[in-house]
């Protein structure tokens, strides 16, 4: 998965599960883990890391309800 998808994931995530996002996020990497897919475990780290990422930027004027 390349990071543009990661990306795409990580906003999936957000939109599907909101404030949750990041734990269901590493919930599923411990389920790749679980399931002895190394890979798997690592994807969803990293989109649980860009989860976190988004969580921390501020939105544009033009997005907020002032």
């Amino acid at each position: 998965m390349d990071e543009i998808e990661i990306w795409r994931a990580a906003k999936q995530m957000i939109e599907l599960h909101g404030p949750d996002a990041k734990s269901a996020a590493l919930a599923r990497a411990v389920t790749m883990r679980g399931q002895g897919s190394e890979d798997g475990f690592h994807v969803w780290n990293h989109i649980a890391a860009r989860i976190a990422d988004l969580g921390r930027q501020k939105p544009s004027p033009s997005e907020t309800l002032d």
